[in-house]
């Protein structure tokens, strides 16, 4: 069986963020919190549980709002700040969104807030795969590629 499709593919995962992060702590919380684990389960029931008292809408969306905050820090806690940014983004285009007076206002605003998150995406997420390819097309015509000014040898 390839190693992808193996029952245990997350703790090989695992292992691997761990001896290349120096964070093996957080990678074992991320381990902790697998959508089949326990403590997922118990995390998620106390989430869904506080969701479901009758408290006011705004209390409700802060619980949400530190239950996601929780839910991606146990995963990685550096990337949480990149999560802070997002939504101080967002918060900040929202409030320019009513403040706008035309609709053509309203969806430039959006188009540039749409254009902000999805490059934070495809920076952290597809970055470096598209680095490694953009190397591996330099060196099949002879040009090796490196972050120092001269990079063709």
């Amino acid at each position: 069986m390839p190693p992808i499709l193996a029952p245990r593919a997350p703790e090989a995962m695992l292992r691997s963020y761990a001896s290349n992060h120096r964070t093996a702590k957080c990678a074992q919380w991320w381990h902790a919190l697998l959508f089949n684990s326990l403590t997922f389960a118990v995390f998620f029931a106390i989430v869904l549980g506080l969701h479901n008292l009758a408290l006011p809408w705004r209390t409700k969306k802060i619980n949400l709002l530190i239950a996601s905050y929780i839910f991606y820090a146990a995963w990685s806690p550096p990337f949480v700040i990149l999560l802070w940014i997002s939504t101080a983004v967002d918060w900040k285009v929202a409030s320019w969104i009513s403040a706008a007076r035309t609709r053509s206002g309203r969806r430039l605003i959006l188009a540039l807030s749409l254009a902000a998150n999805l490059g934070f995406l495809g920076y952290f997420k597809y970055g470096i795969f598209i680095m490694e390819n953009f190397a591996q097309i330099l060196r099949m015509f002879a040009c090796a590629w490196s972050r120092s000014p001269s990079g063709c040898n």
